[in-house]
């Protein structure tokens, strides 16, 4: 290689001319016309690179243009069914007829789980219909969730308090439970007479007192009621009642004294009502016990008992030594002393009802006659069988299944005589004494036959029969 400077030739392996100093060249110096040309042939392919890419842009912009006409439609398409989709979602949630169908629709296919969904949109869509809330407690208790059916209709009775069907609903679910408390409790809130009135054998209202507590002077013949079925429990020591407390069947009779009556009202369903505590304080004057005008004892001649009372007052007696009420025998004229042994009891009751204390008389009356008791009853069936009054002396009688039974049961003095006074009773097939009125009179002497009235005052009269 020769020196560009000097000409000399420049050894192998040297990097400059060792005569002039001068730097070896590796690359050598062109040509200007090749250089030229070789300036042109870049600028040719530059430009004619810049044309391809104007080229290939143009290309691109066609083809998305073509791509764009092809897409633009159905990218509209798409829009516009999107739109109109989403209306229709939007739509058929705002649509309360739309939710019914659907909510019937799923529970003709018994699918409830589905048709408390759409009822409750239905719900809250229309608040204010009660059928629907109604129907939606349906679906979930048919969906084996009473207990939101059961808020579902404690719901509407919150917003309607008389819907008699809710009632009803609800009721029944709780009657299924065995749950008679919460009946109890529901139907105590209504505010609704007719509501109570139609379930009210399911309630457990507090017995009403007919008395108002308090101080009286005479005596109260106190009620208790209850509006339903069941039964009222009461103490008169004030301590709280129970099933096994007295029940109440019959007015409580408060005399003289302090009461302190707790009473309690247990429905049929075993719900007990709240205890109702009234105070009583009774102040009435007791009546004074009867006067008996004959002393215990013997007596050897017919003997008229008589007894008095203070004024206002009635007398009733018992003759089996059992203590005298209401239910006795009332005495209203002189009793005839029984032959043999007798206890008389009497006892006297003020218009208010207050009793006196009892009167114990013991007797023994025996008189010495020409025939005795057995006698006299004997004459007396002789003289009725032949008058056709008795068929037989067993006392039969004509046209009837039963007989005449005939008592002599004391001795009584008219004038100046003395008669065996004979009681004639019917007796019936199954053994029943009853009393006929009428009275007969067998003289104890002579045993001739009288028939036996009275005076309005309760004097016998004798009349010869």
């Amino acid at each position: 290689m020769k020196c560009s400077r000097c000409g000399r030739e420049i050894q192998q392996g040297h990097l400059y001319c060792e005569s002039c100093g001068q730097e070896i060249r590796i690359v050598p110096d062109l040509d200007i016309e090749v250089e030229n040309s070789i300036h042109e042939t870049l600028s040719t392919l530059v430009e004619s690179m810049t044309e391809g890419e104007e080229e290939t842009k143009k290309r691109q912009k066609r083809k998305k243009w073509h791509c764009l006409k092809i897409f633009l439609p159905l990218v509209c398409f798409l829009v516009i069914a999107g739109i109109l989709y989403a209306g229709s979602v939007a739509y058929h949630r705002n649509s309360f007829d739309y939710q019914m169908k659907k909510a019937t629709a799923f529970a003709q296919k018994r699918e409830y789980g589905q048709a408390v969904e759409y009822l409750n949109r239905a719900v809250s869509l229309n608040s204010d219909d009660m059928e629907v809330r109604l129907r939606l407690a349906d679906y979930y208790t048919k969906a084996g969730d009473t207990e939101t059916a059961k808020q579902v209709l404690r719901d509407v009775l919150a917003m309607d308090g008389e819907n008699e069907e809710c009632y009803q609903s609800l009721i029944a679910l709780y009657e299924e439970e065995k749950n008679y408390e919460a009946i109890n409790r529901l139907l105590q809130n209504s505010d609704s007479p007719q509501i109570q009135s139609q379930f009210r054998r399911y309630l457990a209202l507090e017995p009403e007192f007919s008395n108002a507590e308090g101080s009286y002077t005479e005596v109260v013949v106190l009620k208790l009621s209850a509006n339903t079925t069941g039964n009222i429990y009461y103490t008169l020591d004030g301590s709280v009642p129970t099933a096994a407390s007295e029940r109440y069947t019959t007015p409580i009779m408060l005399e003289s004294g302090a009461y302190d009556i707790s009473a309690v009202f247990i429905n049929e369903f075993g719900i007990s009502s709240k205890v109702v505590k009234k105070h009583y304080n009774i102040e009435v004057a007791v009546p004074l016990a009867p006067i008996v005008n004959r002393i215990s004892g013997s007596y050897d001649r017919p003997t008229m008992i008589l007894a008095e009372a203070p004024e206002g007052c009635s007398i009733y007696y018992t003759l089996d030594g059992s203590v005298p009420t209401l239910d006795s025998i009332p005495y209203s004229v002189p009793i005839a002393m029984p032959l043999g042994r007798s206890t008389f009891r009497f006892i006297a009751y003020s218009s208010e009802g207050i009793a006196s204390e009892v009167t114990t008389r013991n007797y023994k009356l025996q008189v010495e006659t020409a025939i005795n008791p057995e006698d006299a009853v004997n004459l007396l069936l002789q003289e009725l069988k032949s008058r056709g009054v008795i068929l037989e002396f067993d006392g039969s009688v004509p046209g009837k299944s039963g007989k005449n039974v005939y008592i002599a049961s004391t001795l009584i003095q008219i004038g100046q005589n003395y008669f065996y006074l004979v009681a004639e009773y019917y007796q019936d097939t199954i053994g029943t004494l009853t009393l006929t009125g009428s009275l007969y009179g067998v003289e104890a002497d002579s045993g001739m036959i009288y028939r036996v009235t009275t005076d309005s005052k309760g004097n016998y009269l004798a009349n010869p029969y």
